[in-house]
This record gives structure tokens, C-alpha cells and sequence, in this order.
């Protein structure tokens, strides 16, 4: 089974987003998840069902019949990407650690919006991200 890891910095946005979309619009032998660069400690493993910061965007995606509310952010680490496919990486090159940029990865320039994303930010980044997606296979 082919496994792909979507990256942004906190894991509690864009990539979620992108592990969520992936899961639901591919329907090969493949799956997504996701995590962060700099995940706050007091963020990981805290799921989206009871995160107000998200609360926006798991609206949105429920809006495209994804439910994203026991996802939780993780910091990313060289045993969570060791038998990944392909990683994307969707934050801003300054925030990638450089040993996560000797692996073979994609980079998508995917706008962040930090604190609580509104509901049509969030909509905007599922809209864009789709289209990414899809045109991945």
C-alpha cells in the first residue's frame, strides 16, 4: 500500500486538510497522513473534535462530508516518514528541517493561515488543495 505525508508547520491546517481530502477523493492502494514541523507540545495528540483553533475548518471540511475530528497534529520525525512514498511539503521552506529535505518530496506552495482560520480561508485552501490532489494521479 502506497503511503504519501502532506507537511505543513503545525499540523493543524494544511496538511490536515490534505490528509483528509486525500483519503476521500483517491481510491487506489493508497492513504495519506499528516504532521507538522514545529508541532507545539501542548498541540500533539489533541484531537479536532475539542480543538476551538480548528474549529472552523473542521466545519468546512464537513461540508464535504469529511470528518477530520479525531485527527490530531503530529511532529513530524524520520520513523514517521521512513516507508513514505512520497512526502509533500506544503509550509514555507524556511520551516523545513534540512534532514527532512534529503528525502525525495514534492513542494507545494500552499498559503498558511495562522490562529483560527475563518471558514472561507479554510474553504479556499480545501478548494486548492483538491485540485493538487487530483491532478497527482
Amino acid at each position: 500500500m502506497k503511503k504519501i505525508v502532506f507537511v505543513c508547520r503545525r499540523n493543524r491546517f494544511r496538511s490536515q486538510i490534505a490528509e483528509g481530502l486525500y483519503n476521500h477523493l483517491i481510491k487506489d492502494n493508497s492513504y495519506a497522513e499528516s504532521c507538522g514541523t514545529t508541532v507545539l507540545p501542548e498541540e500533539e495528540g489533541l484531537l479536532f473534535g475539542t480543538y476551538e483553533r480548528v474549529a472552523n475548518t473542521v466545519e468546512a471540511m464537513k461540508k464535504h462530508d469529511i470528518d477530520i475530528t479525531k485527527v490530531y497534529s503530529k511532529q513530524i520525525t524520520p520513523d514517521r516518514i521512513k516507508d513514505a512514498d512520497m512526502i509533500i511539503i506544503l509550509t514555507d521552506k524556511k520551516d523545513v528541517p534540512e534532514w527532512l529535505l534529503s528525502y525525495p518530496h514534492i513542494y507545494w506552495e500552499i498559503k498558511d493561515y495562522p490562529g483560527k482560520p475563518t471558514l472561507e480561508e479554510s474553504e479556499e485552501t480545501i478548494q486548492i488543495l483538491t485540485k493538487k490532489i487530483l491532478s497527482l494521479v
